[in-house]
């Protein structure tokens, strides 16, 4: 009975054996037995599992989830784009080539706003030499006095005037429209160089002119409107700059030219004996003095007394007088006024859908009356008040649509002259930066252009230079005659923010217009073999 007790024990022993890897008993004073089961012998190597469950070496993953090193791109969302890789093969601001070119990303956001992005886009797409240079047909018909290279390009990229490279929108297709932006741009071959054929004694030198053009750029970074209009600096033409000293030796008289705006008449002289040929502006001149009198038969100069005597003027008693305006009778019986049934038919007056039909608006206006040109730098019809207010009320999406570079002068336009005055070439032109209040667009239509707009503390100007030839068709001073040589005018292609006051839902957009941009001398085709 007492065996069978100790086997019991034994095999209470032995099923627990299964739960613990070690089992020691003793039968009397014997030592105890060690039972080792090979199951359980291997657990031990095993079960230390918290060498692994606490997976220090795994959670501490703060080396990875503290993403503020990748988060924080606030930095590069700020438009400040590195330069692009086309940009590494050329020296050049611009790209016309661009493998990474975000076609499908500027397509998708253009669907998304294409209406919006409609008033932003303007082009002429099929530019070429016919509409930008007066004569020449074709780009091989340019020839010119100082060789350069021209080209009607769409770039992908381009560095703007800030310095910062942007995505230009171009050859991208939205809506079954393709959206592109073509440009002219003419660049020096020799800039610096003397001007060939013009005679070493005088000192001239090609210079390299470039032109602010206004472009719509895709912007990847802003999920609101990824759309603006921004400027950018691209070369226009290539022209031969004369010396000031020139002046005295050649009587080309350029200063005076340069003064055309404020004086009234200039005049140029090519040639030594032959006189100078006059030309005049639209006020009139000063008619020329009678033969000198004998020396010191002065009274032909001095008889002022037709201005000091003033009392035509002085004798103001005539405004203190004011009765004949204090007799207010005239004023009081108002019956005149009364029978209000004249003015009660309106119908003469609002049928004013005759204005609304935008007639008027694409027609004529007066300031261009006074002037043959297409465009107007004072207007006195020009609607401040009302496009101030369209500006405030459309403020956010208006100053996507505005870019300007408003200190537009010599010293960033050109090379080497710093002041307008130092612009002496060639083929005698009158250069101008100016603001035109009105111009007429690329299809022959009037328009209002916002220039010296208040909205928000800040003021919306556009400037542009325009340079115009004197003398255009005729000869190129200096070149001798055996060579065929002709001052020709050259034109640019401006976008412009323009203003519609028939446009209830946002009246303002960008519009192209054709504005006189150089003035250089062209050779004959026949010279290029001589």
């Amino acid at each position: 009975m007492a065996m069978r007790f100790v086997v019991s024990l034994a095999v209470i022993a032995v099923t627990f054996a299964d739960q613990r890897s070690h089992v020691s008993f003793s039968l009397g004073g014997a030592p105890a037995v060690s039972h080792h089961s090979s199951p359980h012998h291997s657990r031990p190597s095993h079960h230390p599992q918290p060498s692994y469950h606490p997976q220090p070496s795994y959670h501490p993953q703060p080396s990875y989830h503290p993403q503020p090193k990748y988060h924080p791109q606030p930095n590069y969302n700020h438009h400040e784009p590195a330069v692009p890789a086309c940009a590494t093969n050329t020296t050049k601001p611009w790209c016309l080539e661009d493998a990474e070119y975000p076609t499908y990303e500027i397509k998708h956001a253009a669907e998304q706003h294409y209406e919006k992005v409609l008033s932003l886009y303007a082009d002429v797409a099929d530019l070429n030499t016919e509409l930008s240079v007066n004569r020449p047909k074709v780009l091989e018909e340019e020839t010119y006095l100082c060789p350069s290279e021209t080209a009607y390009v769409r770039p992908l990229r381009a560095q703007n005037t800030d310095g910062k490279w942007r995505v230009i929108v171009n050859n991208v297709d939205a809506h079954y429209q393709t959206l592109t932006q073509t440009t002219r741009i003419e660049e020096c071959l020799t800039s610096g160089d003397a001007c060939p054929l013009v005679p070493e004694c005088y000192e001239s030198k090609c210079l390299q002119k470039s032109i602010y053009h206004r472009f719509l750029v895709y912007d990847p970074y802003d999920q609101y409107f990824p759309f603006a209009i921004e400027t950018f600096k691209l070369p226009a033409s290539c022209a031969c700059l004369l010396g000031a000293y020139t002046i005295d030796h050649v009587s080309l008289a350029v200063v005076a030219i340069v003064f055309a705006d404020q004086s009234s008449h200039v005049s140029i002289s090519h040639g030594g004996g032959t006189p100078a040929v006059s030309h005049s502006s639209s006020v009139p001149h000063r008619a020329a003095p009678s033969p000198a009198p004998p020396h010191g038969h002065r009274p032909s100069y001095t008889p002022r007394p037709t201005y000091p005597p003033r009392p035509s003027y002085t004798p103001r008693p005539t405004y203190p007088t004011r009765p004949t305006y204090t007799p207010r009778p005239t004023y009081a019986p108002r019956p005149t006024y009364t029978p209000r049934p004249s003015y009660h038919p309106q119908p003469s007056y609002h049928p004013t859908p005759a204005y609304g039909q935008q007639p008027s608006y694409d027609a004529e206006p007066a300031c261009a009356a006074a002037s043959s040109k297409p465009w107007c730098l004072e207007d006195n019809e020009y609607p401040t008040y009302e496009i101030e207010k369209a500006a405030g009320d459309h403020s956010d999406k208006l100053l996507t649509l505005y870019a300007d570079v408003a200190d537009l002068d010599t010293k960033l336009s050109l090379e080497r002259p710093n002041n307008l005055y130092e612009e002496t070439y060639l083929c005698p032109s009158e250069t101008a930066y100016v603001r035109p209040l009105r111009a007429k667009n690329t299809d022959g239509k009037w328009r209002i252009i916002v220039n010296n707009i208040k909205v928000h503390y800040q003021t919306l100007t556009q400037t542009t230079r325009i340079e115009e030839c004197l003398t255009s068709g005729d000869a190129c001073p200096l070149v001798p005659v055996c060579y065929e040589s002709k001052c020709l005018q050259k034109s640019i292609y401006h976008r412009f923010l323009v203003y519609d006051p028939y446009d209830q839902y946002f009246p303002f957009a960008i519009e192209t217009f054709k504005l006189p941009a150089s003035c250089a001398c062209l050779l004959g085709a026949y010279t290029i073999d001589h």
